[in-house]
């Protein structure tokens, strides 16, 4: 009978550790599954955000305070648009400029905020600069009030600076679109 029950012993511990092998396969599926459909839902929903666009445009005859979601404000000048999230994004705070706006930046290491205006990115180091790109205009002025900020003209693909200057205060820049150069 010992040699026996012994046998049937280790085909239980086969059978059970088997079973909790495949449950635990089961279970890393089950986790990849969701955390894909999750990372997909995730995608999904900022591509929907970014379709979702605030825009305000400033069709006064005075300057108009435009506060941000993330506490900094614009005043946006007449015929003056920007566009931006209604939350930004968790890696990056982003605005495009249509005209002039004095910008009053909330200081967060982590998020860095990106002004777009025409061939021009102005990213921020600081805390205040005016940045005029008029439609009918040439030219793009970047000036800096207090802090630093980098202005660089955009690389074809728009992920990254082609070339870049930093600004600091009371000094400026003027990027000409015929001469794509920085001055």
């Amino acid at each position: 009978a010992g040699p026996k029950r012994t046998i049937v012993r280790k085909k239980k511990l086969i059978s059970f550790a088997v079973g909790i092998a495949a449950s635990l396969l089961l279970v890393i599926w089950a986790g990849e599954y969701g955390f894909r459909t999750w990372r997909s839902v995730d995608q999904t929903a900022v591509t929907s955000l970014a379709d979702a666009w605030e825009i305000k445009t400033n069709s006064g005859k005075t300057a108009e305070v435009v506060r941000l979601p993330d506490g900094s404000k614009v005043i946006l000048e007449p015929k003056s648009t920007i566009r931006y999230l209604p939350r930004f994004l968790p890696s990056k705070r982003e605005v495009y400029l249509d005209g002039e706006g004095f910008f009053e930046v909330a200081h967060n290491e982590e998020k860095p905020f990106l002004v777009y205006a025409k061939e021009i990115t102005t990213k921020v180091l600081g805390t205040s600069f005016k940045i005029r790109a008029r439609r009918d205009d040439k030219e793009v002025v970047v000036a800096v009030k207090t802090g630093r900020v980098s202005v660089g003209t955009h690389a074809a693909d728009q992920s990254s600076m082609a070339s870049e200057v930093i600004l600091t205060p009371n000094t400026g820049i003027i990027y000409n679109q015929d001469d794509r150069e920085l001055a």
